[in-house]
């Protein structure tokens, strides 16, 4: 006759399977973790740029100031932060000028973004460290094999998308120095 409750064997494999499906459930955890991480990101920029939109269409000068005090100072009262690191977005100087230059290539940022999150890299991009920010170093994107990283960033026409922050202006001999 059978007594009430499990044999070791039947506990060990109830232990096993448990194990098995936490396993396979981890990384689809992981990913959607960060899929719901860069939801939150591309809600935070497209509210930056409707506050942008807003100010631009009531006739006001926003400058790279005012946009740095509105993510600092969010009109709910609270800092508009990137859901994934805790850390404020960053805006690009709006002046223009070379941000690197080399003999044959000028590298300046794109004058069309108004801000972009350097925690969201493209999906495909290889993170190879951290610099001591915490910002990710990446090692190209695809197709492209330099330095080049792919950060997710609102346009300011409103496009919230994985883009190259920097534009890469090639020298022709005739406008070299």
């Amino acid at each position: 006759m059978r007594t009430k409750g499990f044999t070791l064997k039947e506990f060990l494999v109830a232990i096993l399977i448990m194990i098995l499906i936490i396993g396979l459930l981890y990384p689809a955890f992981l990913i959607t973790r960060s899929r719901v991480s860069e939801a939150k990101c591309r809600a935070n920029l497209l509210a930056l740029w409707t506050w942008y939109n807003t100010k631009q269409a009531l006739g006001e000068k926003v400058n790279n100031t005012n946009i740095r005090l509105f993510l600092f100072l969010h009109p709910d009262g609270q800092k508009m932060r990137c859901p994934l690191s805790g850390k404020a977005y960053s805006t690009l100087p709006a002046d223009g000028q070379p941000f690197v230059e080399g003999p044959d290539y000028i590298l300046r940022k794109n004058p069309h973004i108004l801000a972009y999150c350097p925690w969201h890299i493209h999906p495909s991009a290889k993170v190879t460290g951290y610099n001591p920010d915490g910002t990710p170093i990446v090692m190209g994107t695809g197709s492209d094999r330099w330095d080049n990283p792919v950060y997710l960033a609102v346009y300011k026409n409103g496009q919230v998308k994985y883009v190259d922050v920097y534009q890469v202006e090639r020298r022709t001999p005739s406008t070299q120095r």
